[in-house]
């Protein structure tokens, strides 16, 4: 009988209300494969990827340049933001000069997987984790080779490391780059005093600080690296790949070459008020 089936099912029951606390936790680290990996260390969660393959014309198949997102709990998402097409600078790596491309006025027509002495998306990528909360992403592109590397130092902090590994063969400029998600509210400071809009209706460029903060964030800096803002994506519904300013990306660009082998950065977040 059923009052009977239902009696012996209340023998399972816990005895009180803990019992039915839901305690699975998502795991620390989920590999999918060789090809990307998600660590999770609360507050922080880094996304790593190391898929490789080729541009295509196809509008609305992205680029893959983007290898590195990073999340906080106080901030919501901080560097990352995906891929895109014709903007070098989107680029984790990028071999030889980013000004030979840009997404401001394609067409219908125009070609975007140009044959250019512009290497933007990796031949190879591995991601590696030799210590305790740090990874290693060791990328290659038009025979450079760079590692890009995070660490997680606090709850707080996290340090950033970019190394040429390899030069070029043909000698052509490596560079990594980071790309910040904007918040409209909120400008960008820099060590020197000055501040910036984040959604500027044009592009603006600033080098030679050694700090630079938005949202609740700050991040030291080589006197070398390059800040853009804001720099635009290519928009595969608009006929000439036309985006808007809140669409773009804060890009601190760090140069590697013989005289510059490896830079270290520190992102500071700061505590909820």
């Amino acid at each position: 009988p059923a009052e009977l089936d239902a009696d012996f099912l209340y023998l399972f029951l816990p005895k009180d209300d803990a019992g039915f606390a839901f305690t699975a936790a998502p795991d620390r680290r989920h590999r999918m494969g060789a090809d990307a990996l998600i660590a999770r260390e609360d507050p922080w969660l880094l996304s790593f990827s190391a898929y490789c393959c080729a541009r295509t014309p196809n509008r609305f198949i992205q680029d893959r340049q983007n290898l590195l997102s990073i999340f906080h709990r106080d901030s919501g998402l901080i560097l990352g933001g995906g891929n895109t097409k014709l903007q070098p600078l989107w680029s984790t790596l990028t071999v030889g000069d980013p000004k030979l491309l840009t997404p401001i006025g394609a067409k219908r027509e125009t070609n975007l997987a140009p044959d250019v002495p512009l290497s933007y998306t990796p031949d190879h990528c591995e991601i590696t984790e030799p210590a305790p909360n740090r990874w290693t992403q060791r990328i290659s592109a038009a025979g450079a080779i760079a590692d890009l590397s995070c660490e997680i130092l606090s709850d707080r902090t996290l340090r950033l490391s970019a190394t040429l590994v390899q030069a070029a063969p043909d000698g052509r400029p490596a560079t990594v780059h980071l790309t910040f998600l904007p918040y409209p509210e909120s400008p960008v400071t820099f060590s020197d005093g000055t501040r910036a809009e984040i959604a500027a209706a044009t592009l603006w460029e600033k080098s030679g600080v050694t700090r630079v903060g938005h949202h609740n964030w700050q991040l030291t800096l080589p006197t070398a690296a390059r800040i853009s803002c804001p720099v635009l994506p290519h928009n595969p519904y608009s006929s000439d790949g036309h985006a808007e300013a809140t669409e773009g990306r804060l890009v601190v660009s760090l140069p590697l070459g013989a005289k510059e082998q490896s830079h270290r950065l520190t992102l500071s977040v700061a505590k909820q008020t």
